[in-house]
């Protein structure tokens, strides 16, 4: 199943942002899954069902349904991360390591 993700932002205040990732499936506008998180996503990546937002101090993670499935909170200036193992696992990249998280699944 093919899936679009955007993202909506709205202004709440002179500083305050409030984000929805919007998630629709190919061909299929009208029922749109969403996710609301608080900071603006830096990047997001997504394979087969899960989808990782990064807001530069953490990555959330959800699925194509909009549910949440899991949060990593990290130090340090993060390079680049993916997903692999059909969203299962995701690997965290920064300068001098590198960080394996199981993400879900079995």
């Amino acid at each position: 199943k093919k899936n679009l993700v955007a993202v909506k932002v709205s202004e709440e205040g002179l500083f305050s942002v409030k984000c929805k990732i919007c998630i629709y499936q190919f061909g299929d506008t009208q029922n749109m899954k969403e996710y609301d998180i608080q900071e603006t996503p830096s990047s997001i990546v997504t394979c087969e069902d899960t989808i990782a937002i990064n807001t530069g101090n953490k990555i959330v993670f959800i699925n194509t349904s909009g549910n949440f499935l899991k949060k990593s909170e990290y130090n340090g200036q993060l390079k680049d991360f993916n997903l692999f193992d059909n969203g299962k696992t995701a690997v965290l990249l920064f300068r001098d390591s590198a960080e394996f998280l199981k993400v879900g699944g079995i």
